[in-house]
């Protein structure tokens, strides 16, 4: 029974001796009887080396079914020829590991994650020396010896991984007492700035060299834009180059993209606060446009509208009336064949006959539309890869190979695939009502496409075309457009993505707004999107200063400067350079000095709030918090006469208060959320001396006042 799980030791010759080891080794069983009995993926062969998993992903990602690979050996590709199994408890032990993850997300994981995570396990395995394959064995050092490993293997940013997971591991047998001993063992290799970093290093020249692969340059957006105007793109290119100027225009994921609905387009009136029609040129009603996707991170619940800018809707509704004209007839294929299931639309006079009449070679040459010279050589090689039966014809007396026209069909509608387009969790709309929708082969550079087929457009087609590979060259070196070094230009549709949300940095645009329209998750997703500079962000502030959108003594100061060239010059001195904190934006200038309230910045006068920023909002409440309970603590220690607690304490207070005066401007509802305010100077801490009195500067400046 899956429940009963043996207690197995790998090496035969020895015995649990002590009650520890035979504790944890029946711990160890029970944690793998538990994974066996109830395998969070479904109806899988334990004993199986790999598991066949449910597709998680969309149907444009180009796989029909995800593996995961329980296999011991380092091979460049996992087959079932190469596959080397962990051995024993530890083989098990691996297996049940990855149905624990799996069961504490609730939305499931992908199978990238799992694969990473028994990477780790081989690596870990292999410092055991293979002698060992009990798992409760595992000592800190053998995990010191799998990340040297992994080290000397792989590079830094995915060392950094495999390290992630094996602190996963670590933390997981401590927490389940699987180990003999406790491991409480940390991934000893930083994560590297390629690596996400980003979020935390944007200066140097490192983090300039990474800025500028992640944007686009301005020769390359005049070259997407220059393909966009020529008339002699083939059709296959003409689609692929509107889906980019698609991610021009709104910042698409990919998946996304390809995933559009095929009455995606909306207009509506646009209305003011008070919910009436708000009025444009001309006194005609305003009307917005947007285009309707379903997001691809925990936004696939409801569907979402990008709104466009005005400047960008006639290159959109161009790009999407160009790709419905191209996909129409495909489209109609696919709406056939989920209206008749194990048929589909063949050229006639093919279409129309019975479904037992027998094609011969020139005949499939035909209908399926292959394109070699020799025509039934090619109808021949297809038949066979296709595994269709073949049958003898007599033909103007004369024996000719054919195949039944039901069996041709079935096949190509097999090859269609009739997929799901969105996972079981994502479900909305089918392949029929898809935009994106063409024939096998239709990107190809030299086969022809298979009549009767009807397919999701994939991402690796769509980035061959701008990215090349080796076996086909991208648009660019087609066309024969390159960089200043003669190199043939390439771009990503996540390099637009990162373009656009660094313009609606630059604009002004609140962090919610941003991670709202490129349908995030996470608020704090935004930082790795954005590629502004110190200098940069410094320079949107002058700009929000000069409109009056930073509220603040600074900004009151400067708008009441009449001279125009001395108020520019007065705000351009006021923020020299900026950078995102935890509770805000920094306008300390660090070339000049260094930073005097390091790590303190709730007690700093040089702090700006972004009004309505839930990150920054969570991370006052929590300060407050902890400082309140300071705050007590701090007046215990100075009731009982510890030196320096009275310092401590109007510390505390400072902080409790500072907090306060943030969470006001975050509620205060006349303020527009994104609005940068400048927190009101408060008490600062080194005003106040050891007996929590007045500082003797400042008393002295009260006298002369009087």
């Amino acid at each position: 029974m899956p429940g009963d799980y043996p207690i197995r030791v790998a090496d035969a010759s020895m015995k649990l001796q002590t009650k520890l080891q035979s504790a944890v080794a029946e711990v160890v069983g029970a944690f793998i009887n538990k994974a066996r009995a109830s395998n969070p993926f479904g109806d899988i062969e334990w004993d199986d080396i790999v598991w066949e998993v449910p597709n998680k992903a969309r149907a444009s990602d180009g796989r029909t079914v995800e593996r995961i690979w329980f296999t011991a050996a380092f091979v460049a590709k996992s087959t079932r020829a190469n596959a080397v199994a962990f051995p024993g408890p530890f083989g098990d032990f691996v297996k049940a590991y990855a149905c624990h993850i799996e069961r504490q997300n609730p939305e499931g994981l992908s199978t990238l994650y799992h694969n990473i995570q028994v990477r780790a396990f081989r690596y870990l395995y292999a410092a055991f020396g293979n002698t060992r394959q009990n798992p409760w064995e595992v000592r800190p050092a053998h995990f010191d010896v799998a990340i040297g490993e992994c080290q000397k293997r792989e590079e830094r940013s995915s060392a950094y991984r495999i390290g992630v997971a094996l602190a996963a591991i670590a933390n997981t047998m401590d927490e389940y007492r699987l180990c003999e001993v406790r491991l409480n063992w940390v991934n000893p290799i930083r994560r590297d700035t390629t690596d996400g970093g980003i979020q935390q290093w944007k200066v140097g020249q490192e983090a300039k060299e990474r800025r500028n692969k992640k944007l686009p340059t301005s020769a390359l957006v005049e070259t997407v834009g220059a393909i966009s105007n020529r008339d002699d793109l083939s059709d296959s290119d003409l689609v692929r180059q509107r889906a980019m100027e698609l991610c021009v225009c709104c910042g698409f994921r990919p998946c996304e993209l390809l995933t559009l609905h095929v009455k995606c387009w909306i207009e509506e009136p646009q209305l003011d606060e008070y919910g009436q029609p708000m009025l444009g040129p001309g006194g005609k009603p305003a009307i917005r446009y947007g285009i309707r996707n379903v997001p691809a991170k925990r936004g696939f619940e409801n569907t979402q509208i990008k709104w466009l800018p005005t400047v960008m809707v006639d290159v959109a509704k161009r790009a999407l009336s160009d790709i419905k004209k191209v996909s129409e007839p495909f489209r109609k294929i696919a709406r056939f064949m989920a209206n008749r299931p194990g048929r589909t639309l063949l050229p006639e006079p093919w279409h129309s006959a019975s479904g037992e009449e027998l094609l011969s070679l020139a005949d499939v040459y035909q209908v399926v539309g292959l394109s070699a010279a020799d025509a039934l050589g090619s109808a021949r090689e297809f038949v066979q890869d296709a595994g269709i039966t073949v049958v003898s014809l007599v033909q103007d007396r004369m024996k000719v190979t054919a195949v039944s026209k039901w069996e041709l069909e079935q096949h190509l509608v097999e090859r269609s695939g009739g997929e799901t387009v969105f996972p079981a969790e994502q479900a909305h709309h089918e392949l029929k009502d898809c935009l994106f929708v063409f024939p096998i082969n239709f990107f190809h550079s030299i086969r022809a496409s298979l009549n009767g087929t009807a397919t999701l457009m994939k991402y690796g087609q769509f980035r061959d075309c701008f990215v090349g590979r080796a076996t086909s060259k991208s648009i660019f070196e087609r066309l024969g457009y390159r960089d200043e070094a003669g190199r043939p230009l390439k771009v990503t549709a996540y390099q637009f993505r990162h373009w656009l949300d660094t313009m609606a940095e630059d604009g002004g645009m609140s962090q919610i707004e941003i991670a709202r329209h490129f349908g995030r998750k996470d608020i704090g997703h935004n930082a790795a999107y954005n590629q502004m500079t110190g200098l940069e962000l410094a320079e949107s502030i002058h700009k929000k200063r000069t409109k009056g959108k930073v509220q603040g003594p600074v900004t009151e100061a400067a708008l009441k400067i009449k001279d125009p060239k001395r108020r520019s010059e007065f705000i351009i001195s006021s923020t020299v350079t900026a950078h995102p904190s935890d509770i805000g934006i920094c306008e300390h200038n660090w070339s000049a000095t260094p930073c005097p309230n390091g790590r303190k910045c709730i007690a700093c006068d040089t702090h700006t709030l972004e009004k309505g920023n839930p990150d920054h909002i969570a991370r006052t409440q929590k300060l407050k918090s902890e400082a309140e309970e300071y705050v007590e603590l701090a007046r215990q220690e100075t009731e009982d006469g510890t030196t320096g607690a009275n310092n401590w304490l109007e510390f505390q207070k400072l902080t409790v208060e500072r907090c306060d005066a943030a969470l006001a401007v975050h509620n205060d509802a006349s303020i527009p959320d994104g609005t940068l305010v400048e927190l009101p100077s408060l008490r600062r801490f080194e005003d106040v001396n050891d007996n929590g009195n007045q500082s003797s500067s400042e008393s002295e400046t009260q006298a002369d006042e009087e």
